[in-house]
């Protein structure tokens, strides 16, 4: 299993923050975020809720130009 690269870690209000590449882990949970942006009418350039399936591809795909660089 790889680990999770960490972006960036600091400290704010007593919590700890802690940005990093997202992971195959993170699939339901950026698809529940996406698609409820899209519900909201939120202005993204996304119009249309996205299938697990897709989601997963356009996830996949971050990986890999993550990973190449």
């Amino acid at each position: 299993m790889r680990k999770e690269k960490i972006v960036k870690k600091f400290k704010m209000d007593g919590e700890t923050i802690i940005f990093r590449y997202p992971t195959i882990k993170d699939l339901n949970g950026l698809l529940n975020h996406i698609n409820s942006l899209i519900e909201e009418r939120a202005k993204i350039s996304l119009q249309k809720k996205k299938s697990k399936k897709e989601e997963k591809e356009w996830l996949l795909e971050s990986l890999k130009n993550i990973k190449e660089k």
